[in-house]
C-alpha cells in the first residue's frame, strides 16, 4: 500500500530533480522490487504529468544490457533514449551498470532502495547544501582526525583524497543518484594513517550485520594495521575478515564515511539496529562508518559503524560525540520533514 506521506515527499524530490511533463522516464522493476515502491513511483510521476514506460526485465544480464547497449530482448531501445531511468531493483543493477559505462552518460539514473519506502531517508534541499559543504571541506582540508572518549585517536592526510558525496538529488553535475543518501565518504590516497581505533560494545559490524560484544582496539602505523586487541572473540572475527582479502593490502588504512541525514535517529543506544544495517548506518546523521581493506576492492572486508565519535578537519569540528556541529547538522525543519508516520 502506498504511503501518502511518502508519495508527497517523493513527488517533491522528482520536482527538485527537474522531472516534468516533458521528461521521458522509464521505471525498471524486477522480482526483487517492492510493489509499493513501483506504485508510489507511478503515482508521483502521474502527478507531474509524466506517463512512464515500465520495464520488467528477467535477470541481471538483461538489466545490464538495458543500459549498456539498448538491445535487451528488443525492449530496451526506449530506455536507452530516456532522460531518466528510475531503478527500483533491489540491487540497483541499472544504477551500477550506468556508473561503469560511459555510453549511458546522457541518461540520468535514480535508484530507490527498499529502505526508502519507509519515508525516513528521502532527500531534502537542505541536506544537499550540508553534504556539499562538508564535501568541500574534505576536498580542501589538510588532515582529518577521529577521536572518542574510549581512546580512539586516528588521523590521516586529506591531500589528494577521493571524496564522494551523496545527497539523493539529480542535477546538472550529478546525473546519478540513489536513495537512501546523505553522506560524505573520504578515501585517502596519501596514505599516512596513524593511531588507534577503539570499537565499543554496541558498535556495528556491517560486514556480518551484528553488534560488537566487547571492546576492540585496532592500531595503525604508517597506514597499516599493526595490532588488533580484545578480550573477546570479536578480534578473531576481524582478523578472519581481513585475511579474506588474501593480500597484505587487506590491512590498509580506512576510508571514513560520515552520515548526514536526519533520519529517525539512534533510539536504542548502544545496541541500535541502525548500526547493523549498512544502508541506514551510512546515511544516519552522526554515524561514522570506517572501512578497511585493499583499495579498489568492493565491498571492503571490514566495515564498522560507530556512534558517539568526534571528527575534526584541522581545527574545524565536524562531529562532537556523534552530533554534527554548526551548519553541518540538520535544522528543525529538515528533521521534522524526515520523521516517519
Amino acid at each position: 500500500m502506498t504511503s501518502w506521506r511518502l508519495l508527497e515527499s517523493f513527488t517533491r524530490q522528482l520536482e527538485l530533480s527537474s522531472v516534468d511533463e516533458h521528461s521521458r522516464v522509464v521505471v525498471v522493476a524486477d522480482n526483487t522490487t517492492t510493489a509499493s515502491i513501483v506504485e508510489t513511483t507511478r503515482l508521483a510521476l502521474e502527478r507531474l504529468g509524466v506517463i512512464a514506460l515500465e520495464i520488467h526485465p528477467r535477470g541481471r544480464a538483461t538489466v545490464t544490457e538495458l543500459v549498456i547497449d539498448g538491445t535487451a530482448n528488443g525492449i530496451a531501445g526506449p530506455a536507452f533514449d530516456a532522460d531518466l531511468i528510475i531503478d527500483c531493483t533491489h540491487g540497483g543493477d541499472v544504477y551500477g551498470a550506468s556508473r561503469t559505462n560511459t555510453s549511458s552518460d546522457h541518461i540520468a539514473v535514480l535508484h530507490i532502495d527498499p529502505i526508502a519506502a519507509s519515508g525516513r531517508y528521502l532527500p531534502h534541499t537542505a541536506l544537499r547544501q550540508r553534504v556539499d559543504q562538508l564535501s568541500h571541506h574534505c576536498s580542501s582540508g589538510d588532515r582529518m582526525t577521529l577521536t572518542d572518549e574510549h581512546g580512539t585517536d586516528l588521523s590521516f592526510l586529506l591531500a589528494n583524497a577521493f571524496v564522494q558525496a551523496t545527497h539523493g538529488l539529480i542535477g546538472d553535475n550529478e546525473p546519478r543518484a540513489r536513495f537512501p543518501a546523505g553522506s560524505v565518504r573520504v578515501q585517502p590516497t596519501e596514505f599516512e594513517a596513524n593511531g588507534s581505533l577503539v570499537v565499543m560494545p554496541g558498535d556495528g559490524n556491517l560486514s556480518t550485520g551484528t553488534h560488537f560484544a566487547a571492546p576492540v582496539r585496532i592500531s595503525f602505523e604508517d597506514d597499516q594495521i599493526t595490532n588488533i586487541e580484545s578480550n573477546g572473540s570479536d578480534a578473531d572475527l576481524l582478523r578472519a575478515l581481513l585475511e579474506q582479502a588474501d593480500s597484505p593490502l587487506g590491512y590498509r588504512s580506512p576510508s571514513i564515511n560520515i552520515g548526514m541525514h536526519a533520519g529517525p535517529g539512534l533510539v536504542a543506544k548502544p545496541f541500535d539496529p541502525v548500526l547493523r544495517n549498512s544502508q541506514s548506518a551510512r546515511v544516519q546523521a552522526g554515524v561514522v562508518t570506517v572501512a578497511v581493506g585493499p583499495p579498489g576492492l568492493a565491498p571492503l572486508p571490514v566495515q564498522l559503524a560507530l556512534a558517539g565519535r568526534s571528527v575534526m578537519i584541522g581545527e574545524l569540528p565536524i562531529l562532537d560525540a556523534g552530533m554534527l556541529q554548526g551548519s553541518f547538522g540538520p535544522d528543525a525543519y529538515e528533521t521534522a520533514s524526515t520523521k516517519s508516520e
